[in-house]
């Protein structure tokens, strides 16, 4: 008995998960957008620092942005790719605090609109996920302060 019920709740759970999903092509599409502008972060910086610590994570979150994509385009399980999103999450928050540290000392703003560019496709790619804001609240993040 004790199985049935946490097959059910399991099942439950899932269905629910799958539910917030909006569909595939739309998380598709903004799992893109953000691989577009990733990758022109990147280089920017590339071009602008040479081989520093934020490039370095640029480009890693870059290709975790680009293999995410990959994924959801050959229509993963919300499971998976739920999986992938949870990484590229914490790949976000790492990225963010290099952005900030690097940017206290050198601001640019080209970089700044990379950067703006960058924050309004992950927040719209959360949205396309079904991400409740309560669970990706900016307060247990490192986040850059506004000027």
């Amino acid at each position: 008995m004790k199985l049935f019920l946490h097959t059910a709740l399991v099942v439950l759970a899932c269905g629910q998960a799958r539910a917030d999903w909006t569909s595939g092509e739309d998380v598709a599409r903004a799992a893109g957008a953000l691989t577009e502008r990733t990758k022109a972060f990147h280089e920017l910086v590339q071009d602008r620092t040479g081989f520093s610590h934020l490039a370095e994570d640029a480009a890693c979150f870059s290709r975790q942005a680009r293999r995410f994509h990959g994924l959801v385009e050959r229509q993963a399980s919300y499971r998976d790719a739920r999986r992938d999103f949870d990484e590229l999450q914490r790949s976000f928050a790492q990225l963010k605090v290099a952005f900030a540290r690097a940017d206290d000392t050198t601001p640019s703003k080209p970089a700044e609109e990379a950067w703006r560019r960058i924050d309004l496709a992950f927040e719209a790619l959360q949205h396309e996920m079904g991400i409740a804001h309560a669970e990706w609240h900016p307060s247990r993040h490192p986040s850059r302060p506004h000027r």
